[in-house]
């Protein structure tokens, strides 16, 4: 019995420790310790360039939306009713003032022209019958006042002679004055033998013709529409809220979609005195010069209003400003700390090589403004000296 447990426990001996060390478990060392496993490592900064935000005065620019009318828009009409007969003019065309637009058929203003002229020819006959009686009447009644002083003639035809003087006297003036009045028929007359041709009020384009030859018109129709487009008629909508900075003589620039490479500039002439209730606004108008008329009537326009004043700003180089397409927002990492710490901004126009930021940072910060693909809220990086 004691030889079979002296056996086992010389087995145990010689197994136990083969069995510890193909588990691992090490030896203790020569201070009497056990290694420990390797802990992990920190993630390696990213080695990132970096520049500071700037703060400087600009100019204060108002934002707003607006679109373009002509200058001037004329509804041209004729004077007189009659027959269109011809329409020189299409839609599309320039006019000078004075071009003709329309004639109507001239023949019966004609007709009462003459008819005018001859009436007016009898009555400065029937003046100067009137006018030779008168003479002779005033000549008998003078003598007759002489014969009656002398005794020659009776009081009685001395009254007859001076009563026909009268007489006459008041012919004269019933003449005269149909003379007057054939002449204003005879002007009327004349004017409706001009009033067929229809002209161009100004310098312009022509943007509606409604009327063709045939159609008869009369003083209310109108047979065609002149815009003038050079300079041209901004109009927009500005907020009350900037009603104490807008006033006439403000410069302004407007883009349009047809033209996204080029700007147009004009001058504040107008500012409406009332506010709407509704949209707590108010209208502003400026004059653009149109040469090249590019601009037309109704183009939709974006437009910045310079108030005359300066205000801070803040800009960023336009390296540090990354567009994120999933949450449709523009942002920056700001270096806090050797950490990059992830910043959402709004942006506002930019300055060569910058970016105005309205809000987001600070000026005064530091911004990454290289492998922003890398960076992550609190990555840690290693930054260069600022540009």
């Amino acid at each position: 019995m004691r030889s079979h447990r002296a056996t086992v426990s010389t087995a145990l001996y010689v197994v136990l420790p083969l069995l510890f060390a193909g588990c691992g478990w090490a030896e203790p060392d020569a201070a009497g310790a056990v290694a420990a496993e390797s802990a992990p490592q920190a993630a390696a900064p990213i080695p990132v360039s970096t520049a500071t935000v700037q703060g400087r005065p600009v100019s204060i620019v108002i934002r707003v939306t607006g679109s373009f009318a002509a200058d001037e828009a004329s509804a041209v009409a004729p004077e007189s009713a009659g027959q269109v007969v011809a329409t020189p003019i299409n839609v599309g065309a320039a006019v000078s003032r004075g071009d003709v637009i329309v004639r109507l058929r001239v023949e019966d203003a004609e007709l009462r022209r003459e008819e005018a002229e001859a009436a007016l020819r009898r009555a400065e006959a029937a003046l100067r019958q009137a006018e030779e009686r008168n003479v002779l009447a005033q000549a008998n009644a003078t003598r007759y006042l002489t014969l009656l002083e002398t005794g020659d003639v009776s009081r009685t035809v001395a009254d007859q002679a001076r009563t026909e003087a009268a007489v006459n006297a008041a012919v004269v003036a019933t003449a005269r004055a149909e003379v007057e009045q054939q002449w204003a028929r005879l002007a009327l007359a004349r004017k409706a033998v001009a009033d067929v041709v229809v002209r161009a009020p100004f310098d312009g384009f022509v943007s509606e013709r409604p009327v063709a030859v045939g159609e008869h018109v009369t003083p209310s129709t109108r047979v065609a529409t002149v815009l003038r487009i050079d300079p041209i008629k901004l109009e927009v909508r500005v907020p009350s809220i900037e009603a104490a900075r807008i006033k006439k003589g403000l410069h302004v620039v407007a883009r349009v979609d047809a033209y996204p490479d080029r700007t147009f500039t004009g001058r504040v002439t107008a500012v409406s005195p009332a506010v709407d209730a509704a949209s707590r606004s108010f209208t502003v108008e400026a004059s653009v010069p149109n040469p090249d008329r590019l601009l037309k009537p109704g183009m939709f326009a974006v437009v910045e209003i310079h108030a005359g004043a300066t205000e801070n700003g803040t800009f960023v180089p336009v390296a540090a400003v990354q567009s994120d397409p999933n949450t449709n927002s523009l942002r920056v990492f700001v270096v806090e700390n050797g950490t990059a710490r992830l910043r959402i901004v709004q942006v506002g126009g930019n300055d060569p090589g910058d970016v105005r930021v309205l809000s987001g940072v600070k000026a005064g910060e530091l911004v990454v403004t290289s492998r922003l693909a890398d960076l992550f809220d609190g990555a840690p990086i290693e930054t260069r000296p600022p540009a």
